[in-house]
């Protein structure tokens, strides 16, 4: 994520009235969709494409076709205008003039196909941020030890600092193996978990009052593994 969306996300402070900046031209149009979506859903909760449709087409932000095949023209066009719509909502809603009206800034973020979660910019900001970061460590990481390890003048230098350098590759190679180790650990405790909860629900110890439970079962972890480039150097 580049240094100009981070802090277009981060929350900043407000300004008086009338002083709201460049911005506010914008992102004015679309603040009461902002405010109106804030104040129907709470930071930290989930929703679904369908509910979002719903909310939008009964404030009429959105006029959302039905009976109409998924894969038609006009559902497409409709695919299109709610990302439009979820886009513009959230421009508005990292704006500080969200603070002046007394509601949190918040930015709607996609976690699985069709289903998404109210964030506050800046946890959204560290979960998109914290895979980059391990993965940029793991990566860039051995390919400035491979630039190094490869150049010719290597073996001029001291022998502490070509023991330093080994030790750095070593500690990554243990860093991505621990990370690797503990996702799959997490992983296998979360479908332990699904199953647990599945039995339950089979064997009628409790009957489901809404669709939190439904999420959780059908939701699904991806963690695809980062490819590390360790071709040689050209």
């Amino acid at each position: 994520m580049t240094e100009e969306i981070i802090t277009a996300l981060s929350i900043p402070t407000p300004l008086p009235d009338g002083e709201q900046g460049e911005a506010a031209k914008s992102r004015g149009p679309h603040q009461d969709k902002a405010i109106q979506f804030a104040k129907d859903f709470r930071v930290g909760s989930e929703l679904t494409a369908e509910d979002f449709d719903a909310w939008a087409h009964n404030l009429g932000f959105l006029n959302v076709p039905m009976m109409v095949p998924k894969g038609s023209d006009a559902w497409k066009a409709h695919l299109q205008r709610r990302h439009e719509l979820r886009h513009k909502i959230n421009n508005a809603a990292t704006h500080p003039r969200m603070l002046a009206v007394g509601l949190a800034p918040f930015t709607i973020e996609a976690i699985s196909q069709g289903r998404w979660e109210i964030l506050t910019p800046h946890a959204a900001i560290i979960r998109d941020r914290l895979p980059r970061k391990v993965q940029g460590i793991i990566a860039q990481g051995k390919r400035k030890l491979r630039y190094l390890r490869e150049s010719i003048d290597y073996p001029s230098l001291p022998p502490e600092t070509r023991f330093l350098t080994e030790s750095i590759d070593s500690s990554i190679d243990d860093f991505a193996g621990e990370v690797d180790y503990k996702a799959t650990l997490i992983q296998k405790r979360i479908t332990q978990l699904e199953q647990r909860v599945r039995k339950a629900k089979e064997i009628g110890l409790f009957n489901p009052t809404n669709g939190g439970v439904a999420a959780f079962l059908e939701s699904h972890i991806s963690a695809e593994e980062p490819q590390i480039d360790v071709s040689p150097a050209a």
